[in-house]
Protein backbone atom coordinates (compact mmCIF):
# COMPACT_ATOMS: atom_id res chain seq x y z
CA UNK A 1 0.00 0.00 0.00
CA UNK A 2 1.32 3.40 -0.94
CA UNK A 3 0.61 6.97 -0.01
CA UNK A 4 -2.58 8.41 -1.54
CA UNK A 5 -0.78 11.71 -2.19
CA UNK A 6 0.08 12.31 -5.82
CA UNK A 7 1.26 15.93 -5.59
CA UNK A 8 1.52 18.67 -2.96
CA UNK A 9 0.91 22.35 -3.65
CA UNK A 10 0.74 25.37 -1.40
CA UNK A 11 -1.65 28.26 -1.81
CA UNK A 12 -2.75 31.36 0.07
CA UNK A 13 -5.99 30.82 1.96
CA UNK A 14 -7.81 33.62 0.15
CA UNK A 15 -7.12 31.99 -3.25
CA UNK A 16 -8.94 28.73 -2.44
CA UNK A 17 -12.16 28.65 -4.48
CA UNK A 18 -15.43 28.53 -2.56
CA UNK A 19 -17.05 25.13 -2.77
CA UNK A 20 -13.86 23.20 -3.47
CA UNK A 21 -14.47 19.79 -1.82
CA UNK A 22 -11.60 19.23 0.59
CA UNK A 23 -10.88 17.18 3.67
CA UNK A 24 -8.56 17.96 6.57
CA UNK A 25 -5.34 16.00 6.17
CA UNK A 26 -1.65 15.72 7.07
CA UNK A 27 -0.61 17.31 10.38
CA UNK A 28 -4.03 18.93 10.84
CA UNK A 29 -5.78 15.53 10.71
CA UNK A 30 -3.06 13.89 12.79
CA UNK A 31 -3.63 16.47 15.51
CA UNK A 32 -7.36 15.60 15.59
CA UNK A 33 -6.77 11.86 15.89
CA UNK A 34 -3.75 11.91 18.24
CA UNK A 35 -1.94 14.01 20.81
CA UNK A 36 0.19 15.78 18.20
CA UNK A 37 -0.09 19.58 18.44
CA UNK A 38 -2.40 21.28 15.95
CA UNK A 39 -0.33 22.99 13.23
CA UNK A 40 -0.67 26.69 12.53
CA UNK A 41 -1.43 26.12 8.83
CA UNK A 42 -4.25 23.92 7.50
CA UNK A 43 -3.76 20.96 5.17
CA UNK A 44 -6.40 19.56 2.83
CA UNK A 45 -6.78 16.44 0.69
CA UNK A 46 -8.50 16.85 -2.68
CA UNK A 47 -9.35 14.27 -5.31
CA UNK A 48 -7.14 14.69 -8.40
CA UNK A 49 -10.12 14.76 -10.80
CA UNK A 50 -11.97 17.41 -8.83
CA UNK A 51 -8.80 19.45 -8.39
CA UNK A 52 -8.12 19.27 -12.11
CA UNK A 53 -11.61 20.64 -12.86
CA UNK A 54 -11.17 23.51 -10.42
CA UNK A 55 -7.63 24.17 -11.59
CA UNK A 56 -8.88 24.59 -15.14
CA UNK A 57 -12.20 26.35 -14.46
CA UNK A 58 -10.96 28.67 -11.70
CA UNK A 59 -7.55 29.34 -13.26
CA UNK A 60 -5.75 28.24 -10.08
CA UNK A 61 -2.33 27.54 -11.58
CA UNK A 62 -0.89 31.06 -11.00
CA UNK A 63 -1.76 30.77 -7.28
CA UNK A 64 -0.15 27.35 -6.70
CA UNK A 65 3.40 27.06 -5.44
CA UNK A 66 5.47 23.95 -4.65
CA UNK A 67 6.74 25.31 -1.30
CA UNK A 68 5.19 28.65 -0.33
CA UNK A 69 1.70 29.38 0.91
CA UNK A 70 -0.28 29.24 4.12
CA UNK A 71 -2.39 26.21 3.08
CA UNK A 72 -1.06 22.78 2.08
CA UNK A 73 -3.09 21.15 -0.71
CA UNK A 74 -2.58 17.43 -1.25
CA UNK A 75 -3.73 16.12 -4.61
CA UNK A 76 -4.85 12.56 -3.96
CA UNK A 77 -4.81 9.58 -6.34
CA UNK A 78 -8.35 8.75 -5.22
CA UNK A 79 -11.30 10.65 -3.81
CA UNK A 80 -10.97 10.97 -0.02
CA UNK A 81 -14.72 11.60 0.39
CA UNK A 82 -16.05 8.01 0.56
CA UNK A 83 -13.71 7.09 3.43
CA UNK A 84 -13.70 10.47 5.17
CA UNK A 85 -14.83 10.86 8.76
CA UNK A 86 -16.99 13.93 8.18
CA UNK A 87 -14.39 16.63 7.43
CA UNK A 88 -11.30 14.49 8.21
CA UNK A 89 -9.51 11.98 6.03
CA UNK A 90 -9.77 8.40 7.28
CA UNK A 91 -7.21 6.95 9.66
CA UNK A 92 -5.80 4.33 7.28
CA UNK A 93 -5.16 6.91 4.55
CA UNK A 94 -3.59 9.20 7.14
CA UNK A 95 -1.22 6.42 8.21
CA UNK A 96 -0.32 5.81 4.56
CA UNK A 97 0.47 9.50 4.12
CA UNK A 98 3.13 9.15 6.81
CA UNK A 99 4.34 5.74 5.70
CA UNK A 100 7.91 6.85 5.01
CA UNK A 101 8.37 9.25 7.92
CA UNK A 102 11.36 8.84 10.21
CA UNK A 103 9.85 10.96 12.99
CA UNK A 104 9.62 8.60 15.99
CA UNK A 105 7.02 10.77 17.74
CA UNK A 106 4.69 10.66 14.73
CA UNK A 107 5.24 6.94 14.24
CA UNK A 108 4.38 6.27 17.90
CA UNK A 109 1.17 8.31 17.67
CA UNK A 110 0.18 6.57 14.41
CA UNK A 111 0.80 3.17 15.99
CA UNK A 112 -1.38 4.09 18.96
CA UNK A 113 -4.11 5.44 16.68
CA UNK A 114 -4.13 2.27 14.56
CA UNK A 115 -4.12 -0.04 17.58
CA UNK A 116 -7.07 1.82 19.11
CA UNK A 117 -9.08 1.71 15.87
CA UNK A 118 -11.77 -0.94 15.62
CA UNK A 119 -11.76 -2.27 12.07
Amino acid sequence: MSSPIQKVWYIQKYNIPNGLPRYISHDAALSRYTFITDPSNPSYAIDKKIFSQYQYQQHLQPFLHPQEGDVRIEIWKYDPAPLANQELIDKLSLALCYRDTDDERINKELETMINETQW
